[in-house]
């Protein structure tokens, strides 16, 4: 273990399984890829003939080929991925320095996987799952102690390539040397940003973005704005991706976003919000005319090309279930806030504004602040964490404690209050003692404030 990681072999050749295999043989890492020989679905084909029992990993490096932007650094590199199925080729893993499992989010397939190679990995083999949302706790129970030693979640986040964040998430008896060279692994060889994420259900960032997203769609909602007029609201003119909220959905599949809700509304039942995350009435008739997003086609929006040979994206009707043109999105204090070329400034504007993009941005960042707060130490050990993970992993200019201090704690608290906002607990005391924000800078240095000490402690992770 002292050398590093020299080879890799990855389960699973969906999307992130073969974009994770990419981004190892991109850096120099010996790489293997194996997946499940398909079933059999004509009676002339021969079941022995290596290229259609490994079909599933070539077809999955074939599509990854044809993204855009492209997994490989070089074409040739696809070439570098030696290939296999889980029947015939075990004893590809049987020399790997890690295994990474990226197959199905069901946890029965997981724990199916690791019960086939417990008995091929060499002796201190770390294995890892690429789960977005299932607890190492419960995914490694059962095992071996071996087996526990040397289990934890990576959750790389989508594209590998360019995403920065990759969350690890150790087990109950993973070895703080293991936890150690995953950080070292992640960050000094692939080039990533790691958080440490709280073994919980979505664990960091996936939590708090699912919770923004759904809180998105109930203020809409009860305020009557429409999807462009959120997303106008929600993308860089408060320092999120230009994707903002129902693009960024569309990207990432609304599947996907059901498949995260029911992970919380199922399992957490203490958390405050919980029926937040049952299934609005929105996503459900999405979900049943499959309006998934991109992979569909359709979404919140499409993409359509008329008789002119014109490009259009229309946006869905909610009405009607049918799409329409985008309609055009104007508020004062959202025409004031562009008039500032900082985004702190424009975030000010709209959160303090009594208009409806003010009331919209004062609900909805206000909700983020308190249910962050709220989420320490449950899923991250300190407000640095939950920043780090929303930034790396959304592509957010800053996290919620950030943003809670560009708007000025003391002041945004005291109109929450007054508008029925119940302020946690330790936010109150750091307040009340005197601190006026999250962080501060001192001498070159940068100090985030600490509920456990009361105090603020230096910041030595990477921002």
């Amino acid at each position: 273990m002292k050398k590093g990681f020299q080879k890799a072999g990855v389960i699973g050749a969906g999307v992130m399984g073969v974009n994770i295999a990419a981004l190892l043989v991109n850096c120099g890492i010996d790489t293997c890829l194996i997946d499940l020989v398909p079933p059999l679905s004509d009676e002339k084909r021969d079941i022995t003939d290596s290229a259609y029992r490994n079909s599933i990993v070539i077809r999955g490096i074939e599509r990854a080929k044809r993204l855009n932007p492209q997994p490989f650094l070089k074409p040739v590199y696809a070439e570098d991925i030696r290939i296999g199925n889980i029947e015939d080729d075990m004893a590809l893993l049987s020399d790997a320095d890690i295994v990474i499992e990226a197959v199905t989010e069901d946890i029965a397939v997981k724990r199916a996987v690791y019960k086939r190679i417990e008995g091929v990995l060499k002796p201190g083999a770390i294995v890892t799952s690429n789960t977005s949302g299932i607890p190492a706790s419960r995914l490694c129970e059962g095992f071996s102690t071996s087996f526990g030693k040397h289990f934890a979640v990576t959750h790389f986040f989508n594209p590998p390539r360019l995403m920065k964040l990759v969350e690890i998430i150790p087990g109950p008896e993973t070895l703080p040397e293991v936890t150690g060279m995953l950080m070292e692994f992640c960050e000094g060889r692939l080039g990533k940003n790691v958080v440490f994420a709280g073994d919980t259900h979505n664990f960091t960032a996936n939590r708090i973005a699912m919770f923004t997203t759904l809180n998105n769609i109930r203020v809409m909602m009860e305020l009557g704005l429409s999807f462009e007029a959120v997303d106008e609201l929600t993308g860089t003119v408060i320092g999120f991706a230009k994707s903002a909220t129902f693009r960024t959905t569309d990207i990432v599949g609304v599947d996907t976003l059901v498949h995260a809700a029911e992970n919380v509304f199922d399992n957490l039942p203490h958390d405050e919000m919980r029926d937040l995350f049952a299934v609005p009435g929105i996503i459900s008739a999405m979900l049943d005319k499959r309006f998934l997003g991109d992979k569909t086609g359709s979404g919140f929006y499409k993409k359509v090309i008329e008789d002119d040979g014109a490009r259009r994206i229309l946006v869905l009707d909610t009405e009607t279930m049918t799409y329409r043109a985008m309609g055009q999105v104007r508020f004062d204090s959202l025409e004031e806030s562009k008039k500032f070329p900082d985004t702190c400034s424009k975030i000010i504007t709209l959160y303090y504004a009594s208009d409806m993009a003010g009331i919209f941005t004062f609900r909805t960042r206000s909700d983020e602040f308190v249910y962050a707060a709220n989420r320490i130490p449950e899923i991250a050990g300190d407000i640095i964490t939950i920043d780090n993970a929303l930034k790396w992993g959304f592509n957010r200019e800053m996290g919620p404690f950030e943003m809670w201090d560009a708007v000025g704690p003391g002041r945004s608290a005291a109109l929450m209050e007054a508008q029925g906002y119940k302020i946690p607990s330790w936010v109150r005391r750091m307040l009340e003692k005197g601190f006026k924000t999250f962080y501060t800078a001192y001498d070159g240095k940068r100090y985030h404030y600490d509920p456990v000490m009361g105090d603020y402690r230096e910041d030595t992770r990477k921002r």
